[in-house]
């Protein structure tokens, strides 16, 4: 998992108009529901490919970023088109909802952590307390409350800094377009507070759950040879105001974005079925 610093800062948005070209934003709904068309496998093997070498470049080998929650969830994602029309994933955030984890009988990403260990009965405590506050303000919360996992940036995007600027800055106006369709307003995330993912959620609107329900450290949890320390943070609500400048300056980007559901797939397809041939091994002579 690459570095993802606080999009509100130091942001080359503007400076850097011409840094869009070539890119399209796609999102891959609950791949479980399409899996059975080619082109949709070739992606999403791209993004379980980039997931795996993005955590490998922070993490010793061992580390398993992907699982069930994958084939379930919804991938934010940001190909790189090339010329030959190859959509090469350079970023990607999933989003998993509670009414689709209990669906399938997946265990919910933060709740599963909890309960593994034993060490940390107040932040299962907490989750259960909101998750009940919510459905009884709401009457059916639970289609509402998702997981937003960490993000995966290529680390080869060291290289281009303005790239790697606009890239960051992406992530949060993608999360918010997309729950904002949704109308999802109770997210949770664990954040790598060694990557600074804490500051960044937190200017996109989260709140340590800590300075809602007190007792509430830190999860420290290894990772491969190492740690991870995880902080929950917790959005209730509308995001700020402060991410209008980022999502107006992306709308065309936005409002271009590839959608690969089971409702849309007809013609998603057609726009990637080129890839798939591209993609194809070549038959000798």
């Amino acid at each position: 998992m690459t570095q993802v610093g606080d999009p509100m800062t130091n942001s080359n948005l503007v400076l850097h108009p011409n840094v869009k070209k070539g890119f399209r934003l796609v999102a891959l709904e609950c791949p479980y529901d399409i899996l059975h068309h080619e082109p949709v496998q070739t992606l999403f093997s791209k993004v379980i490919a980039l997931k795996i070498k993005g955590y490998l470049h922070e993490h010793p080998y061992g580390v398993l970023p992907v699982d069930s929650s994958d084939f379930i969830g919804d991938h934010l994602v940001l190909c790189k088109v090339d010329e030959n029309e190859n959509w090469i994933p350079i970023m990607a955030q999933k989003s998993l909802s509670l009414r689709r984890a209990r669906l399938h009988s997946v265990a919910f990403p933060f709740s599963a952590l909890a309960d593994s260990h034993s060490a940390f009965p107040r932040h299962r405590e907490f989750f259960q307390n909101w998750v009940t506050q919510l459905s009884s303000r709401l009457g059916h919360a639970d289609h509402e409350i998702t997981y937003e996992s960490a993000v995966t940036i290529d680390p080869e995007l060291r290289v281009n800094p303005p790239l790697r600027q606009w890239v960051r800055d992406l992530i949060w106006v993608q999360n918010a377009r997309f729950h904002q369709g949704r109308g999802t307003k109770s997210s949770l995330t664990l954040a790598a507070t060694q990557f600074k993912m804490h500051e960044a959620f937190n200017a996109i609107g989260y709140q340590s759950a800590a300075d809602r329900w007190g007792g509430l450290a830190d999860l420290e949890l290894p990772a491969g040879d190492d740690k991870a320390n995880l902080r929950l943070m917790v959005r209730s609500g509308d995001f700020p105001p402060t991410l209008a400048p980022l999502i107006e300056a992306n709308a065309e980007l936005w409002e271009d974005r590839l959608i690969l559901n089971f409702a849309h797939l007809g013609s998603a397809q057609e726009r990637l079925t080129h890839q798939v041939k591209k993609d194809a091994p070549k038959k000798a002579a």
